[in-house]
């Protein structure tokens, strides 16, 4: 993360203009009187913001950022309702005018500024309410950002970032809180979303500064788990949920580093079997925080097929594809399962869709953490 000083005037240009230039308002519709004065009042909470950042007042710091997602919020509400520029072109026109073509640029310049804004304002007080400990907004607001990355914005929203964080840094007082490690974990984790590999550093350096962060913890646990370092894994998620217990999502992770431990080479059968156990608790214990999702029956079929009870496997497989209709790893869990009892026909049927026709090879099913009997399973079927 780059921490280099840059000239105060440089980079407050660079933010004010990225954030100010909602004047997209002014640009894809009729002009509206009262817009040029909420625009400069989105440029000074801004640079109020960043001001009280090279100070430390991360409290200030996040009230100003705040304020003005308050004030961006109230423009879009605002720009909605108007009526846009009317090009001035014929009906019959198979080519659309230069004021056509115009407009069009405004409106597409208009959605790169109000998209890039909002996850800049995001972002900030994200980092802010980090730094002066409002652990539950930092959260909001990082999921925020975060969401922001989607079919609409995609790249753009990758690209973004790194301009969103240079500048944050660049103004950031050099601190060693808990808070600023919660920054780093987030900042980590927007920047691993964004497809820069090294980011875990950055989440693993926040560590130090906020061993005990229940957030950082779970990214590391995250990370661990889609990287196929269970032991890892299983530690970083218990120590999360002794800070946090009813945290759905590192339940889930703790359930797969334990499921994957309970076959992993070497494991005697004693300890596989309390592995299994702990897989299958803490599937059950994720269950009631969310019932819509499908990771924790998708778990205990792989644990039930295991343990040898497939009608359970194939009750708790469907569940999971019930969940989220169409999914392939959950059409392929049920296929194993399916397989198990003796039904090879639909269990081909449903490996053949999940797989366009074709069979997995075992890389393919160990990268979604098929093992032992399941793992079996899947590839005794013949999809061809």
């Amino acid at each position: 993360m780059p921490t280099a000083s840059v000239p105060n005037s440089q980079y407050i240009k660079a933010i004010c203009f990225s954030v100010s230039s909602i004047a997209w308002l002014s640009l894809a519709y009729r002009p509206v009187p009262a817009a040029p004065k909420r625009q400069a009042r989105l440029s000074t909470e801004v640079a109020k913001g960043f001001a009280s950042l090279r100070v430390s007042h991360w409290q200030r710091g996040q009230a100003h950022f705040e304020q003005a997602v308050r004030l961006l919020d109230n423009d879009i509400k605002t720009s909605s309702s108007l009526t846009p520029a009317q090009p001035q072109t014929r009906p019959e026109s198979l080519l659309p005018s230069r004021k056509t073509d115009r407009l069009m640029l405004m409106q597409l310049n208009s959605y790169w500024t109000e998209m890039g804004a909002r996850q800049s304002l995001y972002t900030f007080t994200c980092f802010t309410a980090a730094l002066a400990g409002d652990i539950e907004k930092a959260a909001r607001y990082f999921d925020k950002a975060r969401d922001m990355r989607g079919p609409l914005w995609g790249r753009s929203c990758d690209e973004w970032t790194i301009r969103i964080h240079r500048s944050f840094f660049a103004a950031l007082p050099s601190t060693n809180t808990p808070g600023y490690g919660r920054l780093l974990a987030y900042a980590g984790q927007l920047l691993m979303d964004a497809g820069r590999p090294r980011s875990i550093a950055l989440i693993r350096r926040a560590r130090h500064f906020a061993p005990g962060d229940a957030a950082v913890t779970a990214m590391l646990a995250s990370y661990d788990v889609m990287h196929h370092r269970p032991a890892l894994a299983r530690n970083e998620a218990r120590s999360s949920l002794v800070s946090k217990p009813n945290q759905v999502s590192v339940l889930i992770d703790l359930a797969t580093a334990e499921w994957v431990l309970a076959n992993s080479k070497g494991a005697r059968k004693t300890t596989a079997s309390r592995h299994l156990d702990a897989a299958e608790a803490a599937a059950r214990r994720a269950m009631p925080l969310d019932p819509s999702l499908p990771g924790p029956h998708a778990t205990l079929a792989f644990v039930n097929l295991q343990k040898g009870d497939t009608s359970v496997a194939v009750r708790e497989a469907m569940k999971a594809l019930e969940a989220r209709h169409d999914e392939p790893f959950f059409e392929t869990v049920l296929a194993a399962c399916l397989q198990a009892t003796g039904n090879q026909q639909p269990a081909r049927e449903l490996m053949k869709k999940a797989w366009s026709g074709r069979c997995p090879t075992i890389q393919e099913l160990r990268r979604w953490f098929f093992r032992a009997k399941p793992l079996e399973y899947a590839l005794q079927i013949h999809c061809s």
